[in-house]
């Protein structure tokens, strides 16, 4: 369901919003000549008609009333716009005459309609794209703060974002209609990562490799190891070992499609007895996103940390204890470890051929 709340109700109507766009600015706002000559402030405060303060400052993102919804009006959160606010000044002392420089999140469709290519619809209801376009916006125009989190999708220590949390993957020059990275995707078929609509999305960690594929393109183009007797142990005992660290831990794995390996894996005697269960099934799990996960980043941080103490653990030279705060360094934000273990459907990274 859309999030929705009662917005902040002010005793004074409040000026118009600006558009993303200079030709529309408020011709009330100020100049660039008279921004430089203004009190420079790091704070304002938006009293509603119940005397209640709301403090904005510098650095932080918050909602902005678009012309077209009026305050203490309800309404979903997408509705409004968003805006980074870069600089606050006044007008002398005039607590009426307060103006924020803002730096505006596009939505994915305002891009489309500037960049034909961009396909807004690979991008989440929540994502914005971060934009190099600013306008000046009357303090009466903030509506509330909110955090707009950013995600590399390259980052394998990103921090989780909750479905219906607000971020960005992409900046966008709205001058020269540039959108950085490429929204091309990286997988085989070249398309981008919806975390609306994609079932799973598996990544390859090692080192030259570092990409995500879909799985249903992995699987149509037969990119699938046939389980073999005792494959399926193996695999295990690959994913467990496979980090991206440089690691003389880390063996170097070949798979070929359809024919499980052995290289680089040794026929080790430790024992795992001590490691809990739920820590080694995490640290063998495929790291994946997808629509059906409990964040929009996938498990990615959670089974690279889980692998890491489950190699510290079974080393043959100086074997470190399983440390007693395990599950908080795996379950990073209180998500839940359990919930990011993905079965293992057999696939195989087209550029490598190891297991992910």
């Amino acid at each position: 369901m859309p999030k929705t709340r009662t917005r902040l109700t002010r005793p004074k109507k409040p000026k118009k919003s600006t558009s993303k766009s200079k030709e529309c600015a408020d011709p009330s706002g100020p100049t660039e000549r008279e921004w430089e000559s203004m009190k420079v402030f790091r704070t304002f405060v938006v009293k509603d008609d119940e005397k209640k303060q709301y403090q904005f400052m510098t650095g932080k993102t918050a909602f902005i009333l678009p012309t077209d919804v009026e305050p203490g009006t309800e309404a979903d959160d997408c509705d409004f716009w968003i805006g980074k606010i870069k600089d606050i000044r006044a007008r002398g002392d005039d607590p009426s005459e307060v103006w924020v420089r803002v730096q505006w999140y596009w939505s994915p469709e305002e891009v489309a309609e500037k960049v034909r290519s961009f396909d807004a619809t690979k991008c989440s209801k929540y994502e914005r794209l971060l934009s190099n376009s600013y306008d000046f916006v009357h303090s009466s125009c903030f509506d509330g703060l909110i955090d707009v989190m950013k995600y590399d999708e390259q980052d394998l220590e990103q921090r989780p974002i909750r479905p219906e949390s607000f971020f960005y993957r992409y900046t966008y020059d709205c001058h020269k209609g540039i959108i950085k990275p490429s929204a091309e995707g990286k997988c085989i078929c070249n398309k981008p990562y919806d975390p609306v609509e994609d079932e799973f999305m598996h990544m390859c960690v090692r080192k030259g490799c570092r990409k995500w594929y879909h799985r249903d393109c992995l699987l149509k183009r037969n990119w699938v190891a046939t389980p073999l007797a005792g494959s399926s142990h193996m695999r295990a005992q690959l994913f467990e070992k496979t980090l991206p660290d440089d690691s003389p831990e880390i063996p170097t794995i070949k798979l070929s499609r359809g024919h499980p390996g052995k290289d680089g894996l040794q026929n080790s005697d430790l024992s795992y007895s001590d490691i809990p269960k739920e820590l080694l099934t995490l640290a063998r799990s495929p790291i994946a996103r997808g629509a059906g996960m409990e964040s929009v980043v996938g498990n990615a941080a959670s089974v690279i940390e889980a692998r890491r103490i489950v190699c510290a653990a079974t080393r043959a030279d100086n074997p470190e204890l399983v440390p007693e705060y395990w599950k908080e360094r795996v379950s990073i934000s209180g998500l839940s470890a359990s919930r990011r273990i993905i079965e293992d459907v057999n696939l195989l990274c087209p550029e490598c051929g190891g297991p992910v």
